[in-house]
């Protein structure tokens, strides 16, 4: 009888930690997750500053380029053909 209740206490342990470890790697598991989820949105915020930041820049350089072609009255063939060989 001694036997029986020992297997069966053992028995109660084991499984006590089996669950344990289960519900705790599905924990950790699941944080995980949410950590790369967190990481690539904030991966992806950061790429799109970048972006924002080399758009703006060329776009300040064609503005520049515009106002340079407008002010000397070049056609557009001039603009063209002398690209390359302004000079300010």
């Amino acid at each position: 009888m001694k036997k029986v209740l020992i297997i069966i206490v053992n028995v109660i342990i084991i499984a006590a930690i089996l669950g344990f470890v289960v519900l705790y790697s599905g924990f950790t598991n699941r944080d995980s997750y949410l950590r790369q989820i967190e990481h690539f949105e904030t991966t992806t915020v950061t790429m799109e500053q970048v972006t924002q930041n080399y758009l703006e820049g060329e776009q300040r350089i064609c503005d520049v380029w515009a106002r340079y072609i407008n002010n000397r009255n070049m056609s557009m063939e001039e603009a063209v053909a002398g690209y390359g060989t302004f000079t300010t």
